[in-house]
């Protein structure tokens, strides 16, 4: 693995612990969801605020696939 991808590799790690520190929140009231934004994981949210798990799990999925794509595009050519 060459420094380029290495990069990548340690950038993707930091954005998806970053976005595990401040996941996406909903508040579900009497069967209405709506949504509240981001918010630190070690502030308790209001009483009926929640993390909005489903939406923090495609980020992750789509944070890594965009760190594999620029892996496998920084990897070295052989002639």
């Amino acid at each position: 693995m060459n420094l380029k991808q290495k990069i990548c590799l340690w950038v993707g790690i930091a954005v998806i612990v970053v976005m595990g520190i401040f996941p996406p929140l909903v508040i579900s009231i009497q069967g209405a969801i709506e949504q509240q934004g981001y918010g630190f994981i070690l502030i308790p949210p209001e009483k009926y605020c929640h993390i909005n798990t489903s939406r923090l799990y495609v980020q992750w999925i789509m944070v890594a696939v965009v760190t594999g794509g620029f892996i496998v595009t920084f990897k070295d050519k052989k002639n």
